[in-house]
């Protein structure tokens, strides 16, 4: 399974997005704006998911006040993409120490997807 982490403006509505070496988050955000994910987000995205950048993931090196600040100021969703052939979207909420999303508000899409399905199921994952 590959998968990325959105982190979604609430005000702009652009996306930063978050990429995995496995299990570990690594990279510098990949900034998307509103316009570019309205008109190619899944392509983007879709486009990212084999990234492995070496350098540390922005967010480790965020400190607490800026962290609080970006978390505050963005909609964290998970997109994952499995071998069947299905694409699950869902918000990130906070448990414990860490963030994940609750079975219940797992959405899913079959590929192939549209665009404008895959942003209707992120703006329900940001509501």
């Amino acid at each position: 399974m590959n998968y990325v982490t959105l982190y979604r403006n609430r005000k702009s509505g652009g996306c930063l997005i978050q990429r995995y070496a496995g299990i570990y988050a690594v990279g510098k955000f990949v900034n998307v704006s509103a316009a570019e994910m309205k008109a190619h987000g899944l392509e983007i995205i879709l486009n990212h998911l084999n990234d492995e950048p070496s350098d540390k993931p922005e967010l480790n090196i965020f400190s607490k006040e800026e962290e609080k600040t970006f978390r505050r100021d963005h909609r964290g969703i998970s997109v994952n993409f499995s071998g069947q052939g299905i694409i699950t979207v869902g918000p990130l909420r906070r448990q414990g120490s860490g963030y994940v999303v609750r079975k219940e508000d797992v959405i899913q899409l079959a590929r192939p997807c549209t665009n404008e399905k895959f942003l209707a199921a992120l703006d329900l994952a940001s509501a």
